[in-house]
């Protein structure tokens, strides 16, 4: 995931049967990576 300025959200969204989930694919896991994906998932 890249570093992004105050005003730039980054976010992959799914929609399934009414569900709406926030998803990051990645091929490498940083341990900060899941705080940023769960923050910016509550700004969505």
């Amino acid at each position: 995931m890249s570093t992004a300025n105050p005003g730039e959200v980054e976010l992959d969204i799914v929609v399934e049967d009414g569900d709406v989930m926030a998803v990051e694919i990645t091929a490498a896991l940083i341990r900060g990576d899941l705080q940023v994906v769960r923050r910016n998932a509550e700004l969505y």
